[in-house]
This record gives C-alpha cells, structure tokens and sequence, in this order.
C-alpha cells in the first residue's frame, strides 16, 4: 500500500503520514525510495490514533509505542511504567474534566440568562426633569409649557409639549416625538437600525482605527466638569454606547435620530443608569434651549448627514452650542480612495463625492461659527484588503479625529 492510499484510509493528510514517520511512530518499510504499507502498519496506525484520542503528546507516544514494541508488553516493569503513563493521563483528564464541567455549568447560566424576554419596558424611566430647563420652542426659543404630564420618580413619563406659536410635540415614556417616526435613511449598513451598526459591515482593522478615534474624543471631552450637556446624533451611536461609562452620570445626554424603532432600542441600553433624553426629530426641528450644549459628538454623523441631504447641518448645530462649546468627531478621509468615494453613490444618488473631504467639513465649520482647534490621524486602512463594501483594493482610507471651537459672533 503506498502512502496516498494509507493516508486515505485513514481520512488524514500525506504530510500528516510523514510526521510520524520522522518521529518514529510509523515505520513502514522502504522499496525504491517509496514507503510501502502493510498491514502491520495499519494496526499501528489505529493504535497510535487511540492514544492520540486519549490526549497524549507526540513525546509520550513515543515513550509507548517504544515500551509497546519491545516488550510486547509481557515484562511486569515495562507493564508498571506503561500503566503508570496510563494513570497519569487519566487523572490529567480527570481533573480537565472537572474544569471544563464548571465552564459548561457557567456557560449554561449565561446561555439561560440571555434566553429571557426583553421587554419594551426595560430601563424606561422617562425624561428626567433635570432637562426640562433646555426644552425651549425650536420656532420662538422660549421654554415649551407641558401639559397633561405624568411624573414618577422625578421623570416625567407622558405629556404634552407646546408653544403659544402653535409647536407641539408629545412626551411617550422617555422619548420627545417631534416628528412621524421613520426608518433611518441611512443605508450604508446591511442592518442600520441595529445598535452597534457596523459590527459585521466593517473590517477589525477599519474598527481599529475608529476605536483610537473614539479614545481621542473621549480626551477630549473635559471631565473635571460637573454637569455637561451632551448632544448627540442623528444615524449612529457607537461611541456613546461603547464610552459612556468613562463620561460619567452627572451630565445630560441627548440622543437625536428621526427614526423612533432605533431610539428605543437605544433607550434600552441607556436609560435606566442615565440621565438620557431621547429626541424623536430632524436636527433642524429640536425643542432645545439656544446656546445649551456644551459638546456635540459627531460620531460619523455630520458625515452621514451629508449622504442624505447633501450638506453637513453644521449650521442646525450654530445656535445650540454654547460660546466656548466643541464639536468633537471622527471623520473619514478618501483622499486615496477616489473609487470607493463614488461608490456612496450607490445608495445615494444625490450625494456629491466631491463634498465629503475634510476641506469642505472646515469650511463648513468656519461658515457656522466654529474655528477647527484640532485635527490628529488615526491612521489609514491597509490597500491589499476590503475593508468595507464600497473598497477597491489598492485603495487606503484615513481615519481622522477632530474638534472645533465654538466662537464669539463679531
């Protein structure tokens, strides 16, 4: 039998074959420069796999099949090694059973912990009332009445928000719907109303980079600071959900998105150990108090701003940040990636590339009161790979973070 045809016997590589040949625990016979099988060969062949199931190393197979082989095993102190190996092994296994039984035991619990319903109502406290300060007319900018409200607990559950100019929006557990809800226009991403969006749709290398960038936001961010107002929002929310334990329970956050299914969702992951107040309205329409934020977090949303209305909605930002205020991001550069630039296109027939550089975001900037303080590279993709659906390869993108001052108006 030639060694392809053992080899095959046996479901097992030809490389595998010659391992053991070189260590000594196969030794077919040689006819012109060619191993020759027979059936002695298979019977080791079938005893090496039965210690190779028993767990043993290629050193301590050795050591057997040696005892095994000279001794057929009819010398009492041969036998008392040989079983002794065999004692070895059995409490070797023994005690990696015990182990592997407690990790079974642990994963069962988690499997069943993840096995009970999750209700709608998970976490829903309301909107706190510390926020009812920054609820101001989007139309007058006069603090909204509220009528019809419920409150428990110092949030306030449901009521009515309005303005003698006719504004109204409505207070459902702990969202603020401004707007008839709708899905996300966002479509870069296979499942875009999940929470961490790009999970799945964007390499570990792309995910990486936006990880460094999330750490250059989060330094920035003034910690020392009581009471900060947070404003984040439309289409993705990675960076909150991923850093929001480092920010802290003290300061406000404002949650943004036009669609209310992705708001809920987030609602569950948020509210019930966060002040949160979740707005369900385009950033053009918010109730919000003039000159209130102090940062507003652009995690990729500016960005996607522009792949739906074909702008950046700096200017929606102008009035709500405060003198001294920052916008702090993140922000792709296609500079060496002209192909994968065009492809957005696909799903965007409206947006224009040549738009989406960061000197059109600094323009925008500059036109709506901001003075660009910091830009700093979080390094490029690699060119020999896909890192994203709409790559070519060949092609880098760079990963940036940036934050802009808000300026006193001359």
């Amino acid at each position: 039998m030639k060694i392809g045809e053992f080899a095959k016997r046996f479901n097992t590589k030809i490389t595998t074959i010659r391992y053991y040949i070189n260590n000594g625990l196969l030794v077919p016979k040689v006819q012109n420069g060619k191993y020759v099988f027979s059936s002695a060969d298979i019977k080791d062949m079938e005893y090496l796999l039965r210690l190779k199931t028993f767990r043993f190393t290629i050193p301590e197979m050795q050591s057997l099949i040696f005892m095994e082989k000279t001794s057929r095993l009819n010398d009492n102190a041969v036998i008392n090694v040989y079983a002794n190996t065999l004692n070895q092994k059995l409490d070797a296994l023994k005690k990696e059973r015990g182990v592997l039984d407690q990790i079974i035991t642990n994963l069962q619990d988690d499997i069943e912990s993840l096995s009970k319903p999750i209700t709608e109502e998970r976490g829903i406290k309301g909107i706190p009332i510390t926020a009812i300060p920054y609820l101001y007319c989007p139309e007058c900018n006069v603090p909204l009445n509220i009528d019809s409200a419920s409150l428990s607990n110092g949030y306030i559950n449901a009521g009515n928000l309005c303005c003698d100019c006719g504004y109204s929006s409505t207070i459902e557990n702990n969202l603020i719907i401004c707007s008839g809800s709708e899905e996300s226009p966002i479509k870069v991403f296979e499942n875009v109303e999940s929470i961490i969006s790009y999970k799945d749709d964007l390499s570990a290398t792309y995910r990486q980079l936006i990880n460094k960038a999330y750490s250059f936001i989060d330094e920035k961010i003034n910690k020392q600071r009581e009471g900060l107002t947070l404003l984040l929002g439309p289409f993705t929310y990675n960076f909150l959900l991923k850093r929001i334990e480092n920010l802290g329970k003290n300061n406000i956050y404002i949650v943004v998105d036009p669609s209310k299914k992705k708001l809920q969702k987030m609602s569950q992951y948020l509210a019930k150990d966060y002040d949160v107040m979740f707005i369900n309205a385009h950033m053009c329409n918010l109730p919000l108090k003039k000159g209130s934020i102090d940062y507003y977090i652009d995690d990729y949303s500016l960005t996607n701003n522009l792949f739906v209305y074909n702008n950046y909605g700096v200017s929606d930002l102008s009035d709500l940040v405060k003198i001294n205020g920052k916008i702090i991001g993140i922000f792709s550069k296609y500079n060496h990636a002209q192909k994968g630039l065009q492809g957005f296109r696909d799903s965007y027939p409206k947006f224009q590339p040549s738009k989406l550089s960061f000197i059109e975001l600094k323009k925008a900037l500059n036109d709506n009161g901001f003075r660009l303080m910091d830009e700093e590279s979080m390094g490029f993709t690699t060119a020999n790979s896909i890192h994203y659906k709409y790559d070519y390869y060949g092609e880098k993108v760079e990963i940036c973070g940036y934050m802009a001052n808000k300026q006193k108006s001359e």
